[in-house]
């Protein structure tokens, strides 16, 4: 048997999907630089490390249920005078997620604090945290509805 497709079988079985995606590339690279079988393992770690560290975002983002992707970047404080850069810096340390604080944004539509809830919790799903983005009036409902909602209850959770 090929020594290729026994490396991929034994990475599929061990759950190692980089490893099994990318050992020819790997071997390849491995050849023209020179590696070390030191090196060459620490690049087959580290590329599965990254996998799995870029797949659990993608997952968090998606459980996040933002219903567009805003970011920080794209916030006009131009705009909206109301909230200072130095405010929004503060913000994007997130203690208040550490402290176990909430953040109340209120104003008129057209605002941005919508676009600001987004982009802090696209932040915090970079940052690692696990995000649930929903509207005042959804979360009112799953309070309302916990007791006697399988899915309320656990999205309250």
């Amino acid at each position: 048997m090929d020594k290729i497709k026994i490396i991929k079988d034994y990475a599929r079985n061990l759950k190692l999907g980089y490893i099994r995606d990318n050992v020819q590339k790997i071997i390849d690279d491995a050849d023209n630089k020179d590696l070390s079988y030191h090196d060459l393992i620490i690049e087959l770690l580290k590329g599965e490390i990254e996998q799995r560290n870029r797949k659990a975002q993608e997952r968090r983002l998606k459980q996040a249920g933002f219903p567009v992707i805003k970011t920080i970047e794209s916030f006009d404080t131009e705009f909206q005078r109301s909230i200072t850069k130095k405010q929004i810096n503060r913000l994007l340390e997130m203690d208040w997620i550490d402290n176990i604080y909430n953040l109340i944004f209120l104003g008129p539509p057209g605002v941005g604090k919508t676009h600001l809830a987004i982009a802090l919790g696209y932040k915090a799903v970079e940052m690692g945290y696990k995000v649930s983005f929903t509207t005042m009036d959804r979360l009112m409902y799953h309070l309302k509805t916990q007791d006697i909602s399988r899915k309320s209850k656990s999205k309250i959770n």
